[in-house]
């Protein structure tokens, strides 16, 4: 199967940008708007990662250094559980 073309992903990605858009926008509630806008954002991402960057031919210790920030902000967040849960 062929590579998509750039035109292609630029495409897609202009639809997605639409797509979260309209989802920041639409009438429900706020916390599935934000759910939605996330999801889209990561898929732009690994469309980014892929097509653009070319990441796919990296070694795995790229993915690591990628992956160790985003550790760090989710051990971060779980640390704030508890004074989100059970505030007083």
């Amino acid at each position: 199967m062929a590579a998509p073309s750039h035109t292609t992903i630029w495409t897609w990605l202009l639809a997605l940008l639409a797509a979260g858009v309209a989802a920041a926008a639409a009438p429900f509630g706020r916390a599935l708007a934000i759910g939605l806008v996330l999801v889209i954002a990561l898929i732009k991402a690994v469309l980014v990662v892929r097509h653009y960057m070319h990441l796919k031919r990296e070694p795995l210790i790229i993915y690591a250094i990628a992956a160790a920030p985003l550790l760090l902000v989710l051990v971060l967040a779980m640390a704030l559980v508890p004074d989100l849960v059970w505030r007083r």
